[in-house]
């Protein structure tokens, strides 16, 4: 019985969390302080890491044991490059940390939250909090549409639907979260819900979105057809036909245009990494947020200071690209290394598979593919949206009592 009690404060918390990561963005624009509920979450997950070093006395997965030497790896290197390299402040650096680590710090956090309380046992009830917000999410897109209450970008002659988020992508990503935790806390998959998301998700109008759309309807259907889990040939396959889908785009933003922001970011992201190989420039020098809110020198060094939307003050578009930032900050061995982390998640979740409970692995590679579809456009895996995905990827399922 205090068991059970103890799951369902659990459970609540969990929706809480949960709802305060969808609405970050619109909430963060009234309330100051949610702009940093997501670095705030991740300060959380080191508390909780260490604490729980300490409580199984260094007893760890291995899966999470190589995922934290990845995370140490990359951050004496890229404190070693900044110190080295002088580009940047030490204390603006320990800030980039954080952004560039809080998605594995995250993903560790759900691990020891989930390995305590099962929220299984009360997933009638966040299942029923999540359909609420695919509903109320719903309504006012069909109203925005008719009515213009939030006016956005024009694209192919269609808004591009955003609601009251400040860009379309962040509603894109809430959507994917919504459409993770309906097959995750659903025991027969919703599709009029699944439905509505992916109708929201492609009314965003970024390519990065569609894609993901294309690729989440073919994992669904192969995986609850096969019983199978999506091996990674597989997976590849798919991402070519994502990339088949939206080509135009990718030809127009990396290859035809050559003053894109994209391009000449990828371009100098490579030329820092040959210069200062192979261990980069560190932390909050190039890519990052904190490099565009405490201006890297390294932007008038590669000319990237004349560029609009990477120029002082007004770099909106220095957060179009996430691999560059890897790349140049921390080299082709911090590259290697934050791949090797990623891949990591991906191996836990295939050995993970259970053909009797698809539910959670449907929910985490449909997470997984969106964050690495959307880091070809985005900084995903260090953006607040890549918080909720995170959650869902950690998360240790044990049960599946789901309506």
């Amino acid at each position: 019985m205090v068991e059970k009690s103890k799951n369902k404060i659990a459970s609540y918390i969990y929706i809480i969390i949960l709802f305060l990561l969808i609405f970050q963005n619109f909430l963060q624009m009234y309330i100051k302080i949610f702009q940093y509920y997501d670095e705030i979450l991740a300060v959380i997950g080191i508390l909780a890491v260490i604490f729980d070093l300490i409580q199984t006395k260094g007893k760890i997965k291995k899966v999470n044991l190589i995922i934290l030497s990845c995370m140490l790896v990359i951050s004496i290197i890229g404190f070693y490059a900044v110190i080295n390299n002088k580009y940047q402040e030490l204390k603006y650096a320990v800030i980039d940390w954080i952004l560039v680590m809080k998605f594995f710090l995250i993903y560790l956090l759900s691990q020891i939250y989930t390995k305590h309380f099962d929220l299984s046992e009360c997933s009638d009830l966040i299942y029923k909090s999540i359909k609420l917000i695919i509903i109320v999410l719903s309504l006012f897109t069909i109203a925005n549409y008719i009515f213009k209450i939030y006016p956005s970008e024009m694209r192919y002659g269609i808004m591009a639907n955003k609601l009251f988020y400040e860009h379309p992508t962040y509603l894109a990503a809430v959507c994917i979260a919504l459409i993770a935790n309906i097959i995750l806390f659903s025991k027969k998959i919703n599709k009029l819900y699944i439905f509505l998301c992916l109708i929201i998700l492609a009314s965003t109008m970024r390519f990065k979105a569609i894609a993901a759309t294309v690729i989440i309807l073919i994992i669904i259907i192969y995986v609850n057809k096969t019983n199978k889990k999506v091996s990674a040939l597989k997976l590849g396959v798919v991402g070519l036909v994502a990339v088949i889908v939206a080509w135009s785009q990718i030809e127009y933003y990396f290859l035809d245009s050559e003053g894109s922001p994209r391009r000449l970011m990828i371009e100098a992201s490579v030329s820092i990494a040959n210069e200062n190989f192979p261990i980069g420039t560190g932390f909050g020098t190039f890519g990052s947020y904190v490099s565009g809110e405490h201006y890297s020198p390294l932007y008038e060094i590669y000319g990237l200071n004349k560029v609009y939307g990477l120029k002082e003050g007004a770099t909106f578009f220095l957060s179009d690209s996430f691999w560059p930032m890897i790349l140049g900050q921390f080299g082709y061995i911090g590259t290697i290394i934050y791949i090797l982390a990623i891949i990591m998640i991906f191996w836990k979740m295939q050995k993970d598979f259970d053909k009797d409970n698809k539910n959670i692995y449907l929910a985490k590679i449909t997470c997984l593919a969106y964050l690495l579809i959307s880091s070809i456009a985005e900084a995903s895996f260090a953006n607040p949206i890549a918080i909720p995905l995170a959650i869902i990827l950690g998360m240790e399922y044990r049960n599946n009592k789901n309506k």
